[in-house]
C-alpha cells in the first residue's frame, strides 16, 4: 500500500495522496482541466501502477469549504491546554 502511495505522490497533477483504514486504502487528489483527462489518467496510469486492484472515482463540481491543512480547532487545544495546567492529586 505504501509502495502504491509513494507512487502516486510522484505525479504531478495528483495533489493529495493519503494511507487511510476502511474501504479505501490509498486516496488521491488529481487535478485536471476535464473529465476525459481525468479518466486518462485513471485508465492509463493509475490502474497501470503495480498494486492497484479497483479504483473509485468522485467528481467534485462544487467545493464549500476547503481546508489545505488540517488542524485541531481551536477548542480542543484551549480544553487540552486547561486539562494539563490543572494539577492532580
Amino acid at each position: 500500500i505504501l509502495e502504491v502511495a509513494k507512487k502516486m505522490a510522484g505525479f504531478e497533477n495528483v495533489s493529495y495522496v493519503a494511507c487511510g483504514i476502511g474501504e479505501s486504502d490509498v486516496s488521491i487528489q488529481v487535478v485536471a482541466k476535464d473529465t476525459a483527462e481525468i479518466y486518462q489518467f485513471i485508465t492509463d496510469v493509475v490502474r497501470k501502477v503495480p498494486g492497484v486492484r479497483k479504483t473509485t472515482t468522485s467528481i467534485v463540481p462544487l467545493i464549500i469549504k476547503d481546508v489545505y491543512q488540517w488542524r485541531v480547532p481551536e477548542k480542543v487545544v484551549t480544553e487540552i491546554s486547561a486539562k494539563e495546567e490543572t494539577p492532580t492529586d
